[in-house]
């Protein structure tokens, strides 16, 4: 009762992402992508739902460059490339982006989603859905006698894909490592707490893949940026 009544499973996630979602059945599950190999494939922009650019000031294949580095990171701890051959390849859309600041008293939260895609040495797609992670930042205060919620901007936009991109390698890989068990899609438990757009800092809390947050010095690392040029 636990898992259904209040946990955030995978299938509520993709559900509550996707418009054109693709489901794979058990019998699939058990015969094609239980104890299966994964690799990462293509990762790439197609945006869905676009924001200035103010709201994701990087240079686009950055983010890219980025969530390959993570997911790449995730699957490695999760070992997803071990099992039966041939691999099937996930190929990643980036669909929306919003990293951003925030402002105080005005709720702006960042959001994160992305398409995957399970694909057959043959091309033809065995699963495909939407999967979507949001932050935002929030504390209580006592304003006019009346306790309210007040949204607290990160320091820069600059760095808030730090918790948004790691949480979202991890969404991923959860759901792979689901498939690769043998679970359906409403069995695999991301939370135990019900968010069809998950959090971010509550995917990457003990997330046992160790994955977390970026920081500034990661970023210009795995970008080749230099950050400062940005702020």
């Amino acid at each position: 009762m636990a898992l259904y009544g209040c946990a955030t499973t995978a299938e509520r996630v993709i559900k509550a992402a996707s418009d054109d979602a693709l489901l794979p059945d058990a019998y699939v599950i058990n015969n094609e992508l239980k104890e299966r190999a994964f690799e990462i494939g293509k990762i790439y922009l197609d945006i869905r739902k676009d924001y200035p650019k103010s709201d994701h000031v990087l240079p686009d294949e950055a983010y890219i460059k980025l969530l390959r580095h993570q997911v790449g990171k995730a699957f490695s701890a999760a070992q997803l490339y071990k099992g039966n051959q041939p691999a099937y390849t996930i190929n990643i859309a980036i669909e929306e982006m919003r990293f951003t600041a925030g402002w105080f008293l005005i709720p702006k939260p960042s959001i994160f989603r992305v398409r995957i895609e399970i694909v057959r040495p043959d091309k033809t797609v065995v699963m495909r859905g939407s999967l979507r992670s949001a932050e935002m930042r929030t504390t209580t205060v006592f304003m006019g006698g009346i306790l309210t919620p007040l949204a607290i901007p990160h320091s820069t936009s600059i760095m808030a894909h730090a918790n948004l991109i790691p949480a979202m390698a991890v969404l991923i890989t959860k759901v792979m490592m689901g498939l690769q068990e043998g679970k359906t899609l409403n069995t695999i438990e991301i939370l135990s707490d019900d968010y069809p757009s998950p959090p971010a800092d509550k995917i990457l809390y003990n997330n046992n893949l160790g994955i977390a947050p970026l920081t500034y010095q990661e970023t210009e690392a795995i970008t080749g940026l230099r950050l400062s040029d940005y702020e």
